[in-house]
C-alpha cells in the first residue's frame, strides 16, 4: 500500500455552533488534543510520506495549543490547514499564520447574513466571516483560502450569488457539498423551482477561472437532471465510479477513541470490517487494513460523499500535483 499524504486530526470534539446538521453543536465537554498526543501522531506520520496535516474539530479554535501544533509540524516540514467556522479567526488569525499556517478553510452557507447565521446558529457569525477574510488577504496574501459551502434546500437559492461574493472576496477554493443528513428536507413540490435555481448557479459559474471550483463543486447537487432528482426525492449523494482510491491518500485521527480511520465516515462502517482487524496491530495498521476493504467496497455500501471527495477518489494522482485539492 502506498503511503498517506494528508492527516487530518480532529483537535477538539468541542464548539461554539449551533450547526443544526452537527453533532458538535454547542459542544463544550468533548475531548480535546493535548501536546504529547499530537506529539505521538508526528511519530506515526514520520514512519511516511504524509505532506499536510488538516486540523478540524468541532471547532479547532477552540483548542489553545492549536498554534504550538501548527508551529511543530512547520519544524518537521509538513504544510497545515484548519477547517473553521471563521468566529474565532479575527482575534486568531495572526498567530497561526506567524506559526506557520499555510491554508485556512472557512464554512459559509450564503451571501444572506441571516441565512448563514441561521445555518450555523451564530448571530454575526457572516458579518465576523467577511472582516475577517478581508484582514486575512491584506495581512498575508499568499495564505489560501477555501470556502466550503453545505448545499441544502436553505440556501440552493442563493449560490448564484454567494459565487459573486466570493469573487469580490477574492476567495481561492470554493467546495459544495450537499447536506447529507435526515434533516434536509427538500420540499419536493419545489422541484422545479430548484432546479432552475441550480441551472443560475451552473451559468454564473460556467466560465469561473478566478476561483477554484473543487471536484464535483460545479455539479454538487447531480452531474444530470436524474441525479439532481435523486438528491431531492432521495437524499442520495454522489458515489465514485469504480473503486474509491482516496482512501489510501487520507487518514483521520479521532483522539477520543485514539482510532486513525482512512475516511471521514469509516469510523461508522468498523463492524462491518471488524473481523479484518487484529487487534493487536497498530493504529495505522488497522488503518491500512480498512483502506484496503473501504476501497473496493466503499462505493457499494456508502450512501454518498462530497463532491470533492467523489472526484478524488477517482482522480486520487492529483493530490501529488496539488497537496491543498
Amino acid at each position: 500500500m502506498e503511503s498517506p499524504r494528508i492527516m487530518f486530526v480532529r483537535t477538539t470534539e468541542n464548539c461554539n455552533a449551533n450547526c443544526f446538521m452537527c453533532n458538535y453543536a454547542r459542544n463544550n465537554k468533548g475531548k480535546e488534543l493535548s501536546i504529547d498526543e499530537f506529539m505521538n501522531i508526528l511519530d506515526i506520520m514520520r514512519k511516511q510520506e504524509y505532506k499536510l496535516v488538516k486540523f478540524t474539530g468541532g471547532e479547532p479554535l477552540l483548542n489553545k495549543n492549536l498554534k504550538h501544533f501548527i508551529r511543530m509540524c512547520k519544524e518537521e516540514g509538513y504544510s497545515t490547514s484548519i477547517i473553521t467556522n471563521g468566529f474565532l479567526l479575527k482575534t486568531q488569525y495572526k498567530d497561526l499564520i506567524e506559526a506557520g499556517l499555510n491554508h485556512i478553510t472557512i464554512s459559509l452557507d450564503s451571501n444572506k447574513y441571516y441565512v448563514h447565521d441561521e445555518i450555523r446558529g451564530i448571530n454575526g457569525l457572516f458579518d465576523r466571516i467577511v472582516e475577517s477574510i478581508k484582514e486575512i488577504k491584506e495581512y498575508n496574501p499568499a495564505i489560501k483560502i477555501r470556502i466550503n459551502t453545505v448545499g441544502s434546500y436553505l440556501n440552493i437559492m442563493d449560490m448564484a450569488d454567494l459565487y459573486n461574493l466570493l469573487k469580490e472576496l477574492h476567495i481561492n477554493q470554493w467546495v459544495i457539498t450537499p447536506l447529507k443528513s435526515k434533516e434536509n428536507q427538500w420540499d419536493k413540490n419545489k422541484i422545479n423551482e430548484y432546479y432552475k435555481a441550480y441551472l443560475d448557479f451552473q451559468n454564473a459559474i460556467k466560465y469561473e477561472k478566478d476561483i477554484q471550483l473543487l471536484g464535483y463543486t460545479k455539479q454538487w447537487a447531480g452531474r444530470n437532471k436524474e441525479e439532481f432528482i435523486n438528491l431531492i426525492e432521495n437524499n442520495q449523494l454522489h458515489c465514485p465510479i469504480g473503486n474509491c482510491y482516496l482512501v489510501d491518500k487520507l487518514r483521520f485521527y479521532i483522539p477520543s477513541k485514539n482510532l486513525m480511520v482512512p475516511c471521514n465516515s469509516a469510523s461508522h462502517r468498523i463492524e462491518e470490517i471488524k473481523a479484518k482487524i487484529n487487534s493487536n496491530d497498530s493504529i495505522e495498521k488497522k488503518a491500512d487494513t480498512m483502506a484496503e476493504w473501504l476501497k473496493v467496497n466503499g462505493p457499494k455500501v456508502c450512501t454518498g460523499c462530497g463532491p470533492i471527495n467523489v472526484w478524488l477518489a477517482e482522480n486520487p494522482d492529483i493530490i501529488e500535483e496539488d497537496i491543498f485539492l
